[in-house]
């Protein structure tokens, strides 16, 4: 029964995140790069695993940075690397103080996605959704955007060359694979 529960959990995960990972054709990025930068928020977690040989014991604390985009209904949606065994999250909107603490709601580590939420109403402010493609980009150009830790916005560029669409079999479930 618990193992369905998680299955399920993952599944919804997935349905509720996999639009967020389909990326942007560049000319609409240019366009939007406002909104872009609005969508897009910088994280410092502070993590603490226990050591493996010792499980009563914690490693030493290590600082984390990275970078977190905005979803509709005030969620943000980051790796779950960046958050595990974190003692202390905080997100930084514009790259720029002041930080906001956040909380896990939920990470999935075999998807490695996380979704996060802020109680502060005022950090909610001047971010928007980040604009998603309709269907993912299966071939073409891209543009990659993130905040410094300096808190400046730089924006890159990739291209797909490869797009594959399989299914894996997980648990009782079959799962799409991108």
């Amino acid at each position: 029964m618990n193992a369905q529960v998680g299955t399920l959990r993952r599944a919804a995960l997935l349905a509720a995140v996999l639009p967020a990972l389909l990326l942007q054709a560049p000319a609409r990025v240019q366009a939007q790069a406002q909104p872009v930068a609005a969508a897009l928020v910088s994280l410092q977690v502070t993590t603490q695993a226990f050591d493996t040989a010792l499980p009563w014991n914690k490693q030493r604390e290590r600082a984390l940075s990275g970078n977190a985009i905005v979803l509709r209904g005030e969620r943000l949606l980051t790796t779950a690397d960046m958050v595990k065994n974190a003692n202390l999250i905080v997100v930084r909107k514009f790259g720029r103080f002041p930080d906001f603490p956040a909380q896990v709601v939920l990470a999935d580590y075999e998807l490695n996605l996380a979704l996060l939420s802020v109680d502060d109403a005022a950090f909610w402010t001047q971010l928007a959704p980040l604009p998603l493609r309709e269907r993912p980009l299966q071939t073409g150009r891209f543009t990659i955007n993130r905040w410094r830790q300096n808190g400046r916005f730089e924006q890159g560029s990739g291209e797909v060359v490869e797009y594959r669409v399989g299914v894996t079999r997980y648990g009782s479930m079959d799962l799409p694979v991108l």
